[in-house]
């Protein structure tokens, strides 16, 4: 197996956003593409660092997504603070019980928020393409002046973010276990107040309910169904995971020997006599 690839994803946000500022310093129409360009490189670095901090919670299908907005919607249905900008402190605990010494800040965590990405992410796309013949027609081109404000906008706040202090504050209760199916580990972030929280494996998917119970102990409950081997005669069952239940899965009963196979079915009933005719007098 080939070895994992460490990027440093802030410093590519650091050299495109650099980038990105001499070609707005430039102040040549013609470079604004190029400064566009930059930008949707920074924020995607950006974005792809923050997937790093949630890594062990992700589906390794979730790695493959490339748009800043669909990243910031999986990491908020994991975790919905994820794009917002905090603070960090610290203070030392002399012994349990006792009070803290005053807090001393750390910093501030300044994030892209996914309502900053949605606002420009797809327009400074649409400066990287010619205009189509409807908009030249029509005269709805964006002049020069305005291409430049927005990306000036965005290259202030990818600016802010990056001379933050602090970044990729990412604190959390979780529940870990090995998951039932594959053994892959299973890391699943707990939120405050939530009784129930739904996991799934990220190497096979199965899946799981997190049930927090008293004490900091939570009981992981499998999503399985009991099914009943198909011959009439055998009294054996048997738990399947519920992402299995579909046509062409099949399992051979450990009890008969037989072979059971789900199949997608379709259940027929006859009308009634009288409902037919009744029907066929109104044709």
């Amino acid at each position: 197996m080939a070895p994992m690839v460490k990027i440093n994803y802030r410093h590519y946000a650091r050299q495109a956003h650099k980038r990105a500022e001499a070609e707005l310093a430039s102040n040549d129409d013609e470079r604004l593409k190029y400064a566009a360009l930059e930008l949707r490189i920074a924020m995607e670095s950006l974005a792809y660092e923050r997937v790093l901090s949630y890594r062990s919670e992700l589906p390794a299908d979730k790695l493959k997504l490339w748009q800043p907005r669909k990243i910031m919607e999986v990491l908020l249905e994991l975790d919905p603070t994820a794009d917002k900008t905090s603070s960090l402190a610290i203070a030392r605990q002399s012994s349990p019980g006792v009070p803290a010494e005053p807090f001393r800040s750390m910093g501030t965590d300044r994030v892209v928020s996914n309502k900053e990405i949605k606002k420009y992410y797809d327009k400074l796309g649409s400066y990287l393409h010619a205009p189509t013949v409807m908009q030249a027609e029509a005269g709805s081109t964006t002049h020069p002046d305005r291409i430049r404000e927005r990306c000036r906008q965005i290259a202030d706040i990818i600016g802010d973010a990056l001379s933050s202090p602090v970044f990729n504050v990412n604190l959390r209760s979780s529940a870990t276990m090995p998951c039932g199916r594959c053994g892959e580990q299973i890391v699943r972030r707990l939120p405050p107040g939530e009784v129930e929280v739904d996991a799934a494996c990220p190497k096979c998917d199965a899946g799981y309910t997190i049930v927090q119970l008293e004490g900091n102990l939570v009981e992981w409950r499998a999503k399985q169904e009991e099914l009943r081997c198909g011959d009439e005669s055998c009294a054996t069952h048997l738990f399947v995971w519920s992402d299995e239940i579909k046509p062409g899965s099949n399992w051979t009963c450990r009890a008969c020997g037989g072979k059971n196979l789900i199949v997608l079915g379709l259940q027929f009933t006859a009308a009634e006599k009288g409902e037919a005719e009744s029907e066929g007098d109104e044709e």
